[in-house]
């Protein structure tokens, strides 16, 4: 859990309960690498629903090559963690942004991708990675800290 029981922290288990601001601008994110590689629509799964992983063969264009993991904000910083299949295995992406009151376009500090883990060993030492990574970033005193990775890789 990432800050658990602090003022100003809440968490989400739906991409649709993240700020209206943070998904626009993650799906102009994502539309640029599903138009590349053809993906269709929906951009972002369900953490509980179908989406091409990379067990789904063959390849279908239907589904979504993310999964919702988790989401929520500490006070005006947001994040969201994602998974993203292919050929190769399954990625992990964490994005979190900046977002103060009143404030119609957030800001990208940080965008951390986790490449192909496989084995639950591997998963559990992502996940305190992850975790501690992105409770820095969420605590960090101003976006200055840290340095937005505008990859293409969403």
């Amino acid at each position: 859990q990432i800050l658990p029981g602090e003022m100003g922290n809440e968490q989400f288990t739906s991409f649709e309960r993240l700020a209206p601001q943070i998904r626009a601008d993650l799906l102009r994110r994502f539309k640029n690498w599903d138009t590349r590689y053809g993906y269709g629509v929906p951009a972002m799964s369900d953490r509980d629903a179908n989406w091409q992983d990379n067990n789904s063969q063959p390849a279908d264009p239907t589904l979504s090559p993310r999964r919702f993991v988790g989401g929520g904000h500490y006070k005006d910083r947001w994040y969201i963690w994602y998974q993203h299949g292919g050929k190769d295995g399954t990625s992990y992406h964490i994005a979190v942004f900046d977002l103060p009151p009143a404030t119609l376009t957030p800001n990208l500090i940080f965008h951390i991708t986790a490449p192909y883990f496989s084995k639950t060993d591997d998963m559990n030492v992502l996940a305190d990675l992850l975790c501690r990574t992105v409770t820095n970033v969420l605590t960090s005193a101003s976006p200055s800290d840290h340095h937005a990775d505008d990859n293409t890789f969403w």
